[in-house]
């Protein structure tokens, strides 16, 4: 896929708040503790990264960021024993959209891809982006076309060109998405 996307302009989707996954049980005794990550390839998490977790209006700051067995073991600010980290367990922990790394040219967060109009090679209105899946082979895009649901596989084939900035998403083919 070939686009010119700003970074720091989110589809028109996009949550301020993204999740990113789910602290798990702590790992030892100095604080540490297991995360899964819902996209374990993304680069978001990172130091200095703050999260928020889900029912609180607390924010912890991420010190240290470890790769282990498919997760990731976090080390936070103010976190500094196994009874702390026991505390988290369970938690869904979200990041500011703002803060996440610049992605190269023509990559996209999955969140910035959300509410995205879809139109054909004619620009004539298809949808909007309602959400995106992670499969084996390549990423598909969920795409809102009248009351339904229409799945497009995210290949040069069906997809053109991407403006994030612009709220826009222009499709290739757009067979079987009209009738």
């Amino acid at each position: 896929m070939t686009a010119a996307a700003a970074q720091d302009h989110p589809g028109r989707g996009a949550p301020s708040w993204v999740r990113l996954g789910r602290f798990g049980r702590p790992r030892g005794l100095g604080g540490e503790v297991w995360f899964t990550a819902d996209n374990p390839a993304s680069p978001t998490l990172r130091t200095g990264l703050v999260l928020r977790l889900d029912g609180a209006d607390d924010e912890v700051e991420i010190r240290g960021v470890q790769r282990a067995k498919g997760r990731f073991v976090l080390r936070l600010v103010g976190v500094n024993d196994r009874t702390a980290a026991e505390a988290l367990r369970g938690s869904v922990a979200r990041g500011r959209r703002a803060d996440f790394a610049p992605l190269p040219e023509g990559e996209y967060y999955h969140v910035d891809l959300l509410g995205l109009e879809v139109v054909d090679d004619a620009g004539r209105v298809l949808g909007t982006v309602a959400a995106v899946q992670d499969t084996p082979a390549h990423d598909v895009l969920v795409v809102a076309v009248g009351g339904r649901e229409v799945l497009v596989p995210v290949v040069e084939e069906w997809v053109g060109t991407i403006d994030v900035a612009a709220g826009r998403l222009e499709l290739r083919r757009s067979e079987g998405l009209v009738e």
